[in-house]
């Protein structure tokens, strides 16, 4: 039975899902779930930490929602109490439980849960246009519009910028992670690059198309590296990578993730979930733009 999806109302937060939506026609959607937070309509990214509390990282700030009393905290640009940024773009959560988030002009920050305060890591970093947080096992990958900032432990960080010939990607400016076992995908708006432990692939020596368009998510399923792109015609398209080729799978999506253990796409209004041999289309009760789903509470 295909999954049910509604809009981004945290009012009713016991929903199985909640989809992020653009502004514009939707944003009264997230207005009404917002109030008094008339600023924050926008929203970049969702995820819930071991508590159950559903953060959200928005054009207002970093907001956190608590289901079991039903208030909201908002927490705006502020040292010590709160992001660098109130314009955020990203958000993750590590492996212990720090809230990552990511302005779009003025870095990083993350929120420790045993302090209660925000900071962030004090080496240097690419780019304070920061495009994606991926949280992935321990590490922490950062990518920005100038190079990655890559954390595969607390206690290491590797900075990737265009002055450092070791770093082979086909941009710096970067879209989103993934990783299997010790392999880390990187995509960019020209293409994908591999890590593998810490030595970074030659273009030239990655499966064939790996390279030449705008590769705009990543996502891992069934033990398989998944792709959503953007051809140089502006057509898009997903696709996987089975036995170290590319297999298209007939569906043109603007991003892809898996959400609740299921892989999905998503473009425009439509939403898609692949069912093991095709993509189904799964009803959706807005034609909104939709920016992205995640699973946010059960229940």
């Amino acid at each position: 039975m295909p999954r049910m999806f509604r809009p981004a109302r945290f009012a009713a937060a016991s929903a199985l899902l909640v989809l992020m939506v653009a502004s514009g026609a939707s944003a009264q959607n997230a207005a009404d779930a917002f109030t008094p937070f008339a600023n924050a309509e926008r929203l970049t990214g969702l995820a819930v930490d071991a508590d159950g509390h559903v953060w959200a990282a928005s054009n207002g700030g970093a907001l956190r929602f608590e289901p079991e009393t039903g208030t909201w905290t908002q927490f705006l640009k502020q040292a010590g109490t709160g992001p660098r940024g109130n314009d955020l773009t990203t958000i993750d959560i590590d492996a212990r439980g720090r809230v990552w988030v990511g302005s779009s002009a003025r870095g990083f920050t993350f929120y420790d849960p045993a302090t209660g305060r925000w900071d962030r890591d004090q080496e240097e970093w690419p780019n304070p246009g920061i495009r994606v947080i991926r949280a992935l096992g321990d590490g922490v990958y950062i990518g920005t519009q100038e190079g990655l900032s890559l954390k595969p432990t607390p206690t290491r960080t590797d900075i990737c910028a265009p002055t450092d010939p070791s770093c082979i990607v086909p941009s710096f400016v970067i879209n989103d992670y993934a990783r299997m076992g010790d392999t880390l995908w990187v995509a960019t708006v020209s293409g994908l690059g591999r890590q593998v432990g810490t030595v970074w692939d030659s273009l030239n020596t990655l499966p064939d198309g790996s390279v030449g368009q705008n590769s705009r998510s990543l996502a891992v399923w069934n033990g398989q590296l998944w792709e959503a792109y953007e051809t140089n015609a502006g057509v898009r398209f997903t696709r996987r990578l089975v036995g170290g080729v590319w297999q298209d799978t007939n569906l043109q999506a603007d991003k892809i993730s898996v959400t609740g253990g299921a892989l999905m796409a998503w473009n425009g209004g439509s939403v898609w979930e692949w069912n093991g041999a095709a993509w189904v289309s799964v009803p959706v009760s807005v034609q909104d733009a939709i920016r992205g789903l995640e699973v946010v509470a059960e229940g």
